[in-house]
């Protein structure tokens, strides 16, 4: 997915570096946001606790959805037409 949002080969490197930074920093605030989450809804019982599920799946959902919204621009090859 990353490769194909590339708009052109010369922009890959910085593209694959942002990604990974944004991969990064989800592993760093992921863990603590949603154990928060998870703790503010079953002390103040939200949901009854079950808060993080509607949030976790909230995500998931949204991440499905950018993925279909991947144009592809090489036509279905695989490769990056230089």
């Amino acid at each position: 997915m990353t490769n194909k949002a590339a708009p052109s080969p010369q922009l890959l490197g910085a593209i694959n570096g942002y990604a990974q930074v944004i991969s990064c920093l989800a592993g760093v605030i992921g863990p603590g946001g949603f154990t928060s989450l998870f703790a503010l809804s079953v002390d103040r019982n939200i949901l009854g606790g079950n808060l993080i599920w509607v949030a976790v799946t909230g995500v998931a959902v949204l991440g499905t959805i950018n993925g279909f919204l991947i144009e592809d621009r090489d036509g279905g090859e695989g490769k990056i037409r230089v």
